[in-house]
């Protein structure tokens, strides 16, 4: 069964985020405005975060977490947007819907990724 971000996953990832008081959000749905798209070198990868937003001037990252997604791939995902939270004083954010957040544990403890998992429900 493929899973997709849905609105839904993005309707309870924004209610946490503006729970937590975070402002100047960026997102991949309507009516926000889109993400800066990074593109890491030696390769075509782009990334696009699924959200960025500020609290207290510092910038962060959050991505909603699917273990269809390739390992690889969204191991160097994250890693990138981990080092652009860490060089604006912000963290890395990885909403996890029911049944991903192993997968999100596993490949966090896996490649060393400092990051928080939100689970959603």
């Amino acid at each position: 069964m493929i899973q997709e971000k849905t609105k839904e996953l993005y309707d309870q990832a924004l209610r946490w985020i503006h729970q937590r008081k975070f402002y100047g959000i960026k997102a991949n749905v309507e009516p926000f405005d889109t993400p800066k798209t990074f593109h890491r070198q030696g390769d075509d990868l782009a990334i696009t975060p699924d959200f960025t937003a500020l609290r207290n001037e510092q910038k962060s990252f959050f991505d909603i977490v699917l273990k269809e997604d390739a390992r690889r791939q969204i191991a160097g995902r994250w890693r990138l947007m981990q080092e652009l939270a860490a060089r604006n004083g912000g963290k890395l954010y990885l909403f996890a819907p029911k049944g991903h957040k192993a997968f999100a544990e596993r490949l966090i403890g896996k490649y060393g990724l400092d990051a928080r998992i939100i689970p959603l429900y």
